[in-house]
């Protein structure tokens, strides 16, 4: 049981900071060869980079609520530790899904306490400017969601199987 402990634990922390070292350099890239403002064409018109500043949350929602954004992301961050110390450490799914949230967020809220906004860059029609971290919490929250899930459903294969007084691996 030890060894899956840290197992989990070191996927967490690669996973964590991989995605954060992936948004600072797509961002870091994007704010040295794209100017504010500056549109290019990737994918035609499927996938544009586009230089912006975000000073709020997704979307752009809050963008004057300031510090009390990187108080929110902090407080989530607690929480996010909190739900994390309690993950079984053979749940893959969820360690996974708990890394990229946190690199996200970390990745966005260096931005918010350096800049005071985030550089967003990824743009897709009819669909707001975003960027990896975005990406990376958006699959985080997917991936938990998912984990939770699984583990509902096998809830209730285990809940039948002792009902009918087999084990729940006879009954897949």
């Amino acid at each position: 049981m030890g060894g899956t402990r840290v197992l989990g634990r070191v996927l967490f922390v690669v996973v964590a900071v991989g995605t954060f070292f992936a948004d600072r350099l797509t961002k870091v890239l994007v704010e040295d060869r794209l100017r504010l403002g500056e549109q290019v064409r990737v994918l035609g018109d499927a996938l544009t980079f586009r230089h912006l500043r975000n000073s709020g949350i997704a979307f752009g929602l809050f963008s004057d609520a300031g510090s009390l954004v990187v108080a929110g992301t902090l407080l989530v961050g607690v929480l996010l530790f909190v739900f994390m110390m309690r993950v079984e450490p053979g749940d893959l799914i969820t360690i996974c899904g708990g890394g990229c949230i946190t690199g996200g967020a970390l990745g966005n809220l260096v931005d918010r306490v350096q800049h005071g906004y985030v550089t967003d860059f990824l743009h897709l029609p009819r669909w707001p400017t975003f960027n990896v971290a975005d990406v990376a919490i958006t699959i985080g929250v997917v991936l938990v969601l998912l984990a939770q899930l699984l583990a509902v459903l096998a809830e209730g294969r285990e809940a039948r199987a002792l009902q009918a007084g087999t084990p729940a691996e006879e009954e897949r």
